[in-house]
């Protein structure tokens, strides 16, 4: 086996691929090499994930091996933006050198014997949708994803993202039981009558986000445990949760009868300056809203208080709230609109947040005790 390449080439590929390992020292651990003329393979797995990609490169000899990711990705590391040579010269090791240096480096190689096989798409029809579309719905949607390990089937749905169609819509929703997050696109097309919901885990989509490009063109094929995400040149799946969603729709279905619409980029300036002083445990802010202020203040017992104040539009009764400072300041960050509209009703009802523009997705957080 043997072809060259640039180092940055393999370096991108390789890195996407270590992602997708197993830490755990395992024949999952390694990534899998397959040259087919001038087309490198590159595929890995940790049982629950998958990833494989395809490059071209300058083919001399084909062959098939496995080898350790994480020394691999750390040896084409040493190398800058140069063409590097990759060549099998006996039966344990592979040789990684330069072809205008004298760097050079060799590493163990395994067998391709006892990788996992590749996992195949066992579904013909997927939905269509385009890379700048998905990236935009996972960066609003995995907000309020809860990041923490849950085990149960039960709590283990608030690790994941719901993604629901009907017809030419798609809807991409998360929750941790205290905030909420809400995306609905339209496609150009229909999707299958099949795909209903599933449930996505958030580490798979937030390594999504990292390798799907905005330009790409993206295929959805969905499986009775699967998702498989596929590109141009690249194909990820990850396996699916079990369990049952909590009910979105009476959540968002909830009548705030009361709104206001502050310029984004006062309430992320006055969210950062009192956001100073909330309570290390609690994170409360407390909100007033009364003639055409909205007033923002935060105390902690040990150390003292903060308090701003933001213009707006209102001059209904006086209304107070207290919501988490993380998930409003985290939520608002994603929202990609000049302006924010923040619609409310009293002080035990939630807080919901909207971008001014056309999008149709929105950010709820439940109030705390005053």
């Amino acid at each position: 086996m043997k072809f060259t390449t640039n180092s940055n080439l393999l370096q991108n590929v390789i890195q996407n691929a270590y992602e997708f390992c197993s830490q755990k020292v395992s024949i999952t651990s390694f990534v899998l090499l397959e040259l087919k003329n001038c087309t490198l393979t590159v595929r890995s797995t940790d049982s629950k994930m998958g990833f494989s990609s395809k490059i071209n490169v300058i083919g001399e000899e084909d062959g098939i091996l496995t080898i350790s990711c994480d020394k691999f990705l750390n040896l084409i590391k040493a190398f800058s933006n140069e063409n590097i040579i990759f060549e099998k010269f006996d039966n344990e090791y592979i040789s990684l050198k330069s072809e205008n240096k004298a760097s050079s480096f060799k590493l163990r190689y395994n067998s391709a014997s006892s990788f996992p096989e590749k996992e195949s798409i066992d579904v013909k029809e997927h939905i269509d949708i385009n890379g700048k579309t998905l990236l935009s719905m996972i960066e609003q949607s995995i907000i309020s994803v809860n990041e923490t390990n849950l085990d149960n089937d039960v709590k283990v749905v608030f690790n994941g993202v719901l993604l629901e169609t009907e017809g030419n819509i798609i809807k991409m929703i998360s929750t941790d039981g205290k905030s909420m997050s809400f995306d609905e696109t339209e496609l150009s097309s229909q999707s299958p009558e099949d795909y209903r919901n599933i449930i996505i885990p958030s580490k798979f989509l937030r390594l999504t986000s990292r390798i799907v490009k905005p330009e790409s063109s993206i295929k959805l094929y969905i499986n009775d445990t699967k998702v498989f995400i596929k590109t141009e040149d690249t194909t990820i799946f990850t396996n699916l949760y079990k369990g049952v969603y909590p009910n979105y729709r009476k959540v968002l279905d909830t009548i705030l009868d009361k709104n206001i619409i502050v310029k984004k980029e006062d309430l992320s300036s006055s969210l950062k300056r009192v956001s100073i002083m909330t309570d290390n445990i609690s994170k409360k802010l407390y909100f007033t809203i009364e003639n055409n202020a909205v007033k923002i203040d935060a105390s902690d017992n040990e150390f003292g208080s903060a308090s701003d104040e933001i213009e707006t539009t209102y001059e209904g009764e006086k209304v107070q709230f207290a919501i988490n400072s993380n998930y409003i300041t985290n939520q608002v960050k994603v929202i990609n609109s000049d302006f924010i509209k923040i619609e409310f009703k009293d002080a035990n009802t939630q807080v919901r947040l909207c971008p001014t523009n056309e999008e149709k997705y929105l950010h709820i957080i439940m109030p705390m005790s005053l």
